[in-house]
């Protein structure tokens, strides 16, 4: 049902000329909330009998399906394709993919010391942020502008400080104007605005052209700032992470190679058990025939 479900939902088209099969998908959407429904009622029903079974993420997933799909069903906002993420908790019984569980089991492990980064990482975020608001506040609004009112250049950032960044040419002053770059989506004015920016740079999504504009409002030494942003969110944050989680599958890996080689070694101790106990009877039956032919003769 969920792979039905994922295929109608990837048939949709947006034409205006398909009304008709847009109300077919939303025809065959309701069904198939009527029935994610009933069966997470199900799952939750049998898991009542046994905290520890209740207790878990999938639970949780199914009452969140729940009020989903009630929702949509009431012709509220639809986010009912939320449901086809229960295709995680079946793809683990399938048997050619039952690596996907010890990649679920890594990724579970890895929560506690990915949680301490994420902690880590906020710190890091707040304080470069508050360092950037401190260093470059408002310096991304000036513009090099003439009498008349006329920028020499909406994108050039000027520097009020005559002894570094951009200085304006003859006709122009450094003024500050109402907006940042890129449709006043860059900046360092307020905590928000700073770390939306610092994650951009982390992103290393266009960080030269913020790197050019911070130098041109300012001066160059700025560049450490850039630096220490990029190592320490970039590189060493995303390597940590991949690291724990790699350590982790890894152990799940020689875990279920250790459980794997302790059946076979039950089964070989097994299977030598069973061989000594009929070398033990043929010993017996042996000795009973010879002892009967010696009582014969």
């Amino acid at each position: 049902m969920i792979f039905l479900n994922l295929f109608i939902i990837t048939s949709e088209v947006s034409d205006g000329n398909a009304d008709t099969f847009y109300e077919y998908i939303i025809s065959s959407d309701r069904v198939f909330s009527i029935y994610f429904i009933f069966e997470a009622v199900i799952s939750i029903i049998a898991c009542l009998n046994s905290w520890k079974r209740f207790n878990n993420f999938w639970t949780y997933f199914d009452g969140l399906v729940i009020v989903v799909n009630i929702l949509f069903l009431c012709n509220l906002p639809n986010f009912s394709a939320i449901r086809l993420w229960s295709i995680f908790k079946y793809l683990p019984r399938i048997k050619w993919l039952r690596g996907i569980n010890t990649i679920f089991r890594a990724l579970k492990k890895s929560i506690p010391v990915i949680r301490d980064i994420i902690i880590f990482v906020i710190f890091m975020f707040i304080f470069a942020g508050v360092l950037g608001v401190h260093m470059y506040g408002g310096k991304l609004k000036y513009r090099c502008v003439n009498e008349y009112g006329i920028m020499l250049d909406e994108e050039q950032i000027c520097s009020t400080t005559l002894s570094s960044g951009y200085q304006c040419p003859d006709g122009y002053t450094c003024l500050k104007t109402k907006d940042n770059p890129f449709y006043n989506t860059i900046g360092f004015d307020n905590i928000l605005t700073s770390c939306l920016t610092i994650f951009q740079i982390i992103t290393m999504e266009g960080w030269s052209d913020i790197l050019f504009m911070t130098s041109d409002s300012s001066s160059y030494f700025g560049v450490i700032f850039y630096l220490v942003i990029i190592i320490l969110g970039n590189w060493f944050i995303l390597q940590l992470i991949v690291a724990v989680i790699s350590n982790n599958l890894m152990d799940e890996i020689d875990e279920e190679e250790g459980d794997d080689s302790e059946d076979n070694n039950d089964n070989v101790k097994e299977i030598e058990y069973k061989n000594d106990k009929e070398n033990e009877v043929a010993i017996v039956v042996k000795e009973n025939n010879n002892n009967n032919k010696k009582k014969r003769a």
